[in-house]
């Protein structure tokens, strides 16, 4: 296993229009982690972040056009080379003492993802709490486990690890949302350490209703490829718990047989549940076959780049 340290790591920082900020996050960074690489995505801005990120020391690829943070993930990771990435935006809300502490709360614990988790101190506009929290309830009832943190943009992961999942990541500000349920849903070890963030520096490029119903629809949609019976099961038990409270009523009320409302909820309550015990049976033949398939391409590619050599 490859040893875990700053000159086998490389930060990458998604930026779009950020050339208030870049300068200042890279040249902290270089100073704080000289050893580390530093890989700027910069996600089609129309201002200056590419070359201000430049002057100050980091390498930049520049997309033609704005692809996404999700894009820039999927960029970052292609272009690093070394064993391990860390996510770092370049905003100006985390700090370099933070990278550092990251890294060397990593390499106590070991796990496949290491996230920050912006304590209640952090600063976070007030228009976005209420989706957080919706969020963050959404996801811990799907997932079925409390998450300190659903999106922080602050991560270590093992760079092949992560790549594995690059084609099931969006392109859009969910893909921190997306990689962090991948891996609590794989059963991955995952480990949080609380940050305090600061006040980003100019405008967010993020919008609170469109992502934030784009990161409900991506949760939704990994847990019925992963976890496909907790969907049904949730509505199945509620229907029938409430089929048979309406039917009791009304038998005690009116001297009648099963009313048709109550047998009509407690019918859909069953198809709802056999319905998740038959997804549960797809979903599990098709990640059987999505990891024979990486397992055969490993293996393939194995063997081109044995013939090349040869």
């Amino acid at each position: 296993m490859e040893e875990f340290s700053p000159e086998n790591i490389t930060i990458i920082l998604p930026a779009y229009n950020e050339e208030q900020a870049v300068g200042s996050v890279i040249r902290d960074l270089r100073d704080e982690l000289p050893e580390v690489t530093l890989l700027l995505v910069d996600d089609g801005s129309v201002d200056n972040t590419a070359q201000v990120a430049r002057a100050a020391g980091a390498h930049v690829i520049s997309h033609p056009r704005n692809r996404g943070y999700g894009g820039t993930w999927k960029t970052g990771l292609k272009e690093a080379t070394t064993p391990f990435v860390m996510f770092f935006d370049a905003d100006g809300q985390f700090t370099a003492q933070q990278a550092r502490a990251l890294i060397k709360q990593w390499q106590r614990t070991k796990p496949a993802l290491i996230s920050g988790a912006r304590s209640k101190s952090s600063h976070v506009d007030p228009v976005r709490k209420p989706g957080k929290m919706i969020l963050s309830g959404f996801s811990r009832l799907l997932v079925g486990q409390q998450i300190p943190d659903l999106n922080c943009g602050l991560r270590i992961y093992r760079r092949t690890q992560l790549l594995s999942f690059a084609e099931l990541l969006p392109n859009g500000f969910s893909a921190s949302a997306t990689s962090l349920i991948l891996y609590l849903k794989q059963k991955f070890d995952v480990s949080f350490m609380p940050i305090e963030t600061r006040k980003r520096v100019g405008k967010s490029s993020v919008s609170v209703i469109k992502d934030g119903f784009n990161v409900l629809l991506l949760i939704t949609r990994l847990v019925a490829l992963y976890d496909p019976i907790r969907l049904f099961l949730l509505p199945s038990f509620t229907l029938a718990a409430l089929g048979i409270v309406y039917s009791v009523i009304v038998i005690v009320a009116q001297g009648l047989g099963l009313p048709v409302l109550g047998a009509v909820m407690l019918l859909t309550s069953l198809i709802l549940f056999f319905m998740g015990i038959v997804c549960d049976q797809v979903s599990a033949i098709r990640i059987a076959q999505a990891r024979t398939d990486a397992a055969l391409a490993r293996i393939e590619a194995g063997t081109t780049q044995k013939d090349e050599a040869a």
